[in-house]
């Protein structure tokens, strides 16, 4: 096959073709937006590129201004679908007014030139730099992402994003110093070789963005494995890791280290009497109003059941009573009885610290359930601290 203008464009639409079909069939199973976003963004780019491929089948002004164009917006839908995948605003107005600019100055080197052979490498030179400027961000966004979660998954995409950018500069400077000339049907293999280096480029890019989505459905199971479903707090596997690490971390630094155990005094009977779905609702209230009551640090967490533990690093017996004490006076109300009165539950706490003597981190959690099962017997709704 030879390697010509049309090859090369042939060879950039397959590529993104197939990267099209990956997104949509992964946005079939899941209907995350960035997803659909990088699917339409594909496929704008083999449109462009078809019909700047098609030039003497399309008019040729028509092939200049729609192909950049819509490749123009492929590029800029990469960007915002990676916006959306990190969870960050959209610059709309600043990404409309950079395309809008970039294919202006692309249609006036098309009709306002007085040198038809310069005009060919002018464009280059502003689709080029508009890739770059597109690609730029998409960097920044990955990097940040990689620091935030640590996952070598952003590698891939990080370098397809970096290629993108010195490719597209590099096209930028060879042009400004040796413009290409002439038209699709000149020999120009220095241009040839661009966009097939841009093909490959865009394959990475498709491997990079599917290794972006394998890594946010890596986090989602993490967490559902990690998280009570009920009410969005740690659960017990989770406590328990963190629990190790914090006496770890108090017995190296001979610093306190308080623990509460707390349980919702006759939720059998809320449940008996009012229905499981009644008890689900005090056990997601109460779950919202110790997230609040959270300080840097912390760590609250469901044992199982109407059981949940929170513990309090630098945290001394007598701030750790007092705060025992405001978590008892938290209103937690779930709902109204059938007269409208409202509905709400108590706690009962047991409240210990951690101590050198503890020879295995269990022992600090079983002096505090002790304490937990005294505040049962001395009445509920009330602290007792362990002796």
């Amino acid at each position: 096959m030879q390697l010509d203008m049309p090859t090369a464009l042939l060879f950039t639409a397959m590529v993104s073709l197939t990267n099209t079909a990956a997104m949509s069939l992964l946005s079939l199973r899941d209907r995350s937006p960035y997803l659909r976003d990088w699917a339409i963004s594909f496929f704008l780019v083999v449109a462009g590129v078809a019909i700047i491929g098609l030039r003497g089948i399309v008019p040729p002004l028509a092939s200049i201004f729609f192909g950049n164009a819509l490749a123009a917006l492929g590029a800029a839908g990469i960007f915002v679908g990676l916006c959306r995948f990190m969870q960050r605003p959209v610059p709309w107005l600043l990404l409309a007014s950079l395309i809008a600019v970039s294919l202006a100055a692309i249609g006036w080197f098309s009709v306002g030139v007085d040198d038809p052979a310069a005009q060919l490498g002018r464009r280059v030179m502003v689709f080029s730099g508009l890739i770059a400027l597109l690609s730029a961000p998409c960097v920044w966004l990955i990097v940040s992402h990689a620091r935030r979660e640590g996952t070598v998954l952003s590698v891939m995409a990080l370098v397809a994003e970096l290629l993108l950018v010195g490719l597209s500069l590099l096209r930028v400077a060879v042009n400004a110093v040796a413009p290409v000339q002439g038209g699709l049907e000149s020999d120009h293999t220095r241009e040839v070789l661009f966009v097939m280096a841009f093909g490959l480029t865009h394959l990475l890019q498709g491997y990079g963005l599917i290794s972006l989505h394998v890594s946010q459905l890596l986090r989602r199971v993490a967490a559902q494995a990690n998280t009570d479903t009920l009410t969005g707090l740690p659960n017990r596997r989770t406590f328990e890791d963190s629990w190790r690490r914090m006496v770890q971390r108090a017995e190296r630094n001979q610093s306190p280290l308080a623990l509460m155990v707390m349980d919702v005094d006759h939720f059998k009977r809320v449940n008996d009497t009012h229905g499981h779905a009644a008890g689900d609702e005090a056990l997601r209230v109460l779950g919202w109003a110790l997230r609040n009551h959270l300080r840097p640090g912390d760590l609250c967490a469901r044992l199982g059941g109407e059981e949940f533990v929170f513990a309090m690093p630098g945290a001394t017996p007598e701030v750790a009573r007092a705060r025992a004490e405001e978590l008892l006076k938290m209103p937690l109300m779930y709902g109204e009885d059938g007269s409208g009165e409202p509905l709400a539950v108590t706690l009962s706490v047991g409240l210990t610290d951690w101590r050198p003597s503890d020879t295995a981190p269990h022992a600090t959690i079983a002096r505090a359930d002790a304490a937990l099962y005294k505040a049962k017997r001395d009445g509920r709704h009330r602290v007792s601290v362990a002796a």
